[in-house]
């Protein structure tokens, strides 16, 4: 989905310490691109489907691919250096493994669903240990990642009276206890029941969510923390992990841009050629698209609020821990919003599409804008 706000006055914050992003609230951004990591033709930079990026000190980015079942790990400059791992159930081996997160003391953890465990790397890449938990099921992108105490998390659903609800899986850094701890829930029920296309083709039963409708957004801060609301409105709350009261609350002054004729026969297209014949009644389509695409939070607790501008751009809200402004930064390139994406210190790491949706890893860096 894509989204375009009206960009709201900040006031002067001053900038962040020198050890931080270099950021002022009164001045602009722009990513500028630095390394491109794919490729159209096949080897190891021909990727099919990427669900997890990470980095090591040396600059190396390891970029795991699920259809492959594989981790391609590439130097600073983007140069291929090796391949770890392949789809099986031995050690080294990965099944639906669909993310990765780097640990304070260097490692590299795998999620691997499918065979019901968590595997370490060190930070070159080498198989270093696994261990089994229950598997509770699984979506897309591993929601998940190591704290700053060393404390592996992940989302898991628990049962309650309604069905299910997710919560976080926490693990001590041995490995000997965990804990669960309760996710706010940010949504607001009015607005945030799944509209969604019913397809019937004979014995079979196809549930398409409507294109464009509204749905909650969430983002997982390692420290403990908890950012969430509904992306159709600029609002959007922190919570610490296991308590209902907000700690910090962000607003801004937002309009949305229309959905165009072009927009929903390109939402839609997918279905259409999916189930042909399909009738997909157009005007369940809002006539504006959500304000918000995206949450994610940086490796120094800070908010980034991601939506695209009118001419298909990426731009990104900046907000402290505290949930004050800190900055606007622009792209220049559309960045993928369903997959992998991280910001570490003045570097983010996204990926981007061709024209011919092939996928590629960009390492961009945030510098004065123009």
């Amino acid at each position: 989905m894509s989204s375009s706000l009206v960009r709201s006055v900040i006031a002067v914050m001053g900038c962040v310490g020198a050890t931080s992003l270099p950021l002022c609230a009164q001045e602009h951004r722009r990513l500028t691109e630095e390394v491109r990591i794919g490729s159209v033709d096949e080897g190891p930079a021909s990727f099919g489907d990427i669900r997890g990026i990470a980095t090591n000190a040396k600059g190396w980015v390891f970029v795991l691919d699920f259809s492959t079942q594989d981790i391609r790990v590439f130097d600073a400059q983007g140069r291929h250096l090796k391949t770890v791992g392949r789809k099986g159930s031995g050690p080294g081996e990965f099944q639906n493994a669909n993310g990765i997160a780097r640990a304070p003391d260097g490692t590299l953890w795998l999620n691997d669903p499918a065979n019901a465990r968590f595997t370490a790397l060190d930070s070159d890449g080498g198989y270093q240990s696994s261990f089994t938990v229950p598997a509770t099921g699984y979506g897309f992108l591993w929601v998940g990642g190591v704290d700053p105490a060393g404390r592996l998390f992940d989302e898991i659903y628990v049962r309650n009276e309604q069905g299910y609800r997710t919560a976080l899986r926490r693990f001590s850094a041995d490995r000997q206890r965990v804990d669960t701890l309760s996710v706010p829930v940010c949504t607001d029920p009015s607005r945030s029941t799944p509209q969604l296309y019913v397809i019937k083709s004979n014995n079979m039963e196809a549930h398409i969510t409507v294109p464009f409708t509204a749905g909650p957004v969430t983002a997982i801060d390692p420290a403990g923390y908890a950012w969430c609301g509904m992306n159709d409105r600029y609002l959007i709350t922190k919570t610490a992990l296991g308590r209902d009261a907000p700690v910090a609350v962000v607003r801004q002054a937002a309009q949305p841009l229309p959905v165009t004729r072009e927009d929903r026969e390109k939402a839609l297209a997918p279905t259409r050629k999916q189930f042909p014949g399909a009738v997909l009644n157009e005007s369940r389509i809002p006539r504006v698209k959500p304000l918000i695409e995206r949450l994610v939070v940086d490796d120094r607790s800070r908010l980034w609020v991601k939506r695209t501008t009118a001419d298909g751009h990426t731009q990104f809200d900046v907000f402290g821990p505290d949930g004050k402004p800190v900055a606007v930064v622009d792209s220049p390139l559309h960045l993928d919003s369903w997959a992998p994406l991280r910001i570490e210190g003045d570097r983010v790491y996204a990926i981007v599409r061709n024209e011919d949706d092939v996928p590629f890893v960009v390492r961009l860096r945030i510098a004065r804008a123009p």
